[in-house]
């Protein structure tokens, strides 16, 4: 019947509606997780170029403040790489980057912390090898910052395909609420026009009706409980 087809249609509709939800909370959640770890790159990059100005700042000048700003600089900055590399540990390629830079990091810092011992101890010489540009903790430095960039860039491509799959799942969604509002409308007209079929139906024969007991010789009368006329109801009664 109309009315068993119709709650079987509202029953996939809801389904399908429901699905859609769960979907675009899905994509929803792995596009903020995106933007999320393109941050902390960005922070741990911050990060790493503070430590090394403020390491530097300590080199050339000696003063104690460079030094505390390093060290803490150093903590945060290892702080920042392990969160990131547990936010990206569901992607083996961008796992890959951030052990990667984790492993360079801790070699720049160790031969961060070799001229600051040497500073401390007054055997380092600033006109030296290390602050040079062609020293090899600058590689690493250069190193680390393209490791860095392309991780960021192929954070950049999943974000992309994650929006993208988003406006897949809101479109399949406006699909079907858009088939759902149709049918609605097209089953209210259908009842409309069912329910005035049944009233003409039900006035015809009533008029069909009213035409044989008028048309009838013999008297119709209506009488009550207690047996007693109430009226008569056709012509031939009166």
């Amino acid at each position: 019947s109309a009315h068993s087809a119709s709650f079987i249609f509202y029953l996939v509709v809801g389904f399908l509606g429901a699905y859609s939800i769960f979907e675009f909370k899905e994509s929803l959640k792995w596009v903020e997780h995106s933007y999320q770890v393109v941050a902390q790159i960005e922070r741990v990059g911050t990060q790493f170029e503070r430590s090394e100005t403020s390491q530097r700042g300590f080199l050339l000048t000696g003063q104690a403040d460079y030094l505390t700003t390093y060290q803490s600089s150093i903590d945060e900055l290892k702080l920042s790489v392990d969160s990131l590399e547990k936010m990206v540990s569901d992607n083996l390629e961008q796992t890959a980057f951030a052990v990667r830079a984790r492993n360079l990091i801790l070699q720049r810092i160790n031969s961060l912390n070799e001229r600051v011992q040497e500073k401390m101890s007054n055997h380092f010489n600033p006109l030296a090898g290390p602050l040079a540009p062609t020293a090899p903790g600058n590689e690493l430095t250069k190193t680390l910052r393209q490791n860095l960039v392309d991780m960021r860039s192929n954070e950049i491509h999943l974000l992309d395909q994650r929006q993208h799959q988003q406006s897949k799942v809101v479109l399949h969604f406006s699909i079907v609420a858009l088939l759902a509002f149709i049918f609605a409308l097209g089953f209210n007209l259908m009842s409309r026009r069912l329910l005035k079929k049944e009233r003409d139906e039900h006035f015809r024969k009533a008029s069909m009706l009213d035409l044989i007991i008028e048309g009838m010789t013999d008297g119709v009368i209506a009488i009550n409980e207690a047996g007693i006329i109430t009226h008569a109801i056709n012509r031939a009664a009166a």
